[in-house]
């Protein structure tokens, strides 16, 4: 870190800034520390603001999505004996996972040991890619000013992927051994090792779609959020159609007895985080009143459930296999 004395005067640049090193000394034009943000001055000034709601629901959405990823590689490979009680635990070990990982995840960001967060304010989309954005001095130099300007909504997610693999890895190593011996003793209908494999082979993805598309994906969770919570609840009435859940009283009772309650709840907290994202918290007394209709999609579905049948749009495709599954 640069030491030499020089005067408050404005940096080059979006995200270069000066440390205060006395009361009339400042530093050259660099890169402001982790947990610092330059401000219209050019000084570097820590990040001790209270975070904004939207950053405690960008960390519940990505930790929603990885919920959801989960659940989804245990449903598609585990998809013939989804009413066996072995699978149970894939079902509810990742949202108790995901749930300590939020946690964790806060505790350890300052202010530690707190659930509460400090974070940069965010005020564009280029601030999540500020390598983008190094100046060059004299059309020759170019000074580095890279570092965390959202700080920390850029590495609290890695930090929770970071929590989420380790309170995994001991269900992990209990599972494949538990497939090892399964697969030894010719009992590998009671257990399937993919779901832990693919799971392996999804987690660098996204780690590298975070790392790549952070900004993008902060500035458009909340719509992402009401699109998903929707298709689900698509999903869930179609799937129900394959298996001649037709009639009302059937479709409600798979809800509350069956599997499908997980994605009913999930939805329904995905499109509540949806709502008040875009709301931005402003008026929380008045908006919250409308909050209670995030309930009416499962509601919904099952009584309009028969008249959703895709039939027509795989007779359309062609696709005669998928059609006979719906002609009733």
């Amino acid at each position: 870190m640069a030491t030499n004395c020089s005067e408050l005067t404005s940096c080059p640049g979006m995200f270069c800034g000066r440390l205060n090193l006395t009361n009339s000394c400042f530093s050259s034009c660099q890169a402001c520390p982790r947990g610092y943000r330059v401000d219209e001055d050019s000084l570097c000034r820590p990040c001790d603001s209270p975070a904004d709601p939207r950053d405690y629901l960008y960390l519940v959405f990505m930790g929603l999505v990885m919920l959801f990823l989960r659940l989804g590689i245990v449903t598609f490979t585990n998809w013939y004996k989804l009413k066996s009680p072995v699978v149970i635990p894939f079902y509810v070990i990742p949202a108790i996972e995901t749930t300590l990982s939020i946690i964790f995840t806060l505790l350890v960001l300052p202010p530690q040991g707190s659930v509460g967060l400090n974070s940069c304010r965010v005020s564009s989309v280029n601030d999540f890619y500020p390598i983008f954005f190094n100046p060059s001095v004299d059309y020759v130099h170019s000074l580095k000013c890279s570092y965390e300007v959202v700080y920390p909504l850029y590495s609290m997610v890695f930090i929770f992927l970071g929590w989420n693999f380790l309170l995994h890895l001991p269900f992990l190593i209990t599972a494949l051994s538990y497939s090892y011996y399964a697969w030894s003793k010719e009992k590998r209908e009671y257990f399937s090792a993919r779901t832990e494999y693919v799971w392996l082979i999804m987690y660098p993805f996204v780690l590298l779609i975070h790392g790549t598309l952070a900004g993008l994906i902060y500035y458009t969770f909340d719509y992402v959020t009401i699109i998903l919570a929707i298709g689900s609840f698509a999903v869930l009435s179609t799937s129900l159609h394959i298996y001649k859940f037709d009639d009302m009283k059937n479709t409600f009772k798979v809800y509350i007895l069956g599997i499908e309650w997980l994605i009913v709840i999930g939805s329904i907290i995905l499109l509540s985080c949806g709502i008040l994202s875009l709301t931005e918290w402003s008026d929380v007394k008045t908006r919250s009143y409308f909050l209670p209709l995030v309930l009416l999609p499962p509601l919904i579905h099952p009584v309009l459930n028969h008249f959703a049948a895709p039939l027509p749009v795989f007779q359309c495709w062609g696709v005669k296999e998928y059609a006979d599954l719906f002609d009733y």
